[in-house]
């Protein structure tokens, strides 16, 4: 199994100690920080495979510190956090946030929303290798087929006329 590494950012120590004992034992490499500062700075040396951001933080507070993460990054955050006014789940949500869990949490739940994140993460990573490996041209036959230019061209040169469910019927063969 692959070991995924998780950043949790809260403010209260003991709650980190607690979820880093938890998710340690589940297998998971975990990294704690107690604010945005740290957090930006441990982004700076090594990306997680998902972030655990609370709301109310000193200083920074976790909305502003997702809205920079945005900027930069798509490592899956989870909110995790004690504001459970709808406005602050819609907010987080909006600001980029995968998921949004109140404190306290049921640690088995936590656990199943963070192997569903990590999940759909990985799902978005292939498919986003996939659209970058497929780039150029690809032959067929002795036809070629332009995926950036979305074109069919024959032995000759000459382009052939394709409607957008035949070029991707193309590509998804490309593909596979």
């Amino acid at each position: 199994m692959t070991q995924y590494s998780i950043l949790i950012c809260d403010d209260d120590q003991a709650l980190r100690r607690m979820l880093k004992d938890h998710l340690t034992d589940c297998g998971y490499e975990v990294t704690e920080t107690a604010n945005a500062a740290d957090l930006r700075d441990a982004l700076a040396e090594n990306e997680p495979d998902l972030i655990l951001l609370d709301v109310r933080m000193p200083g920074e507070d976790g909305f502003t510190a997702l809205r920079e993460l945005r900027k930069t990054s798509k490592v899956p955050v989870m909110m995790l956090t004690a504001a459970n006014d709808v406005v602050d789940k819609v907010l987080g949500l909006e600001f980029g946030a995968d998921d949004y869990m109140v404190k306290p949490v049921d640690l088995r739940e936590l656990q199943a929303r963070i192997r569903a994140a990590l999940r759909r993460s990985a799902v978005q990573v292939t498919q986003q290798k996939e659209a970058e490996r497929l780039h150029g041209t690809v032959a067929f036959g002795d036809c070629r087929l332009d995926l950036d230019g979305a074109r069919l061209f024959d032995p000759k040169g000459d382009e052939i006329a394709l409607t957008a469910m035949e070029f991707n019927l193309l590509k998804v063969f490309a593909r596979n």
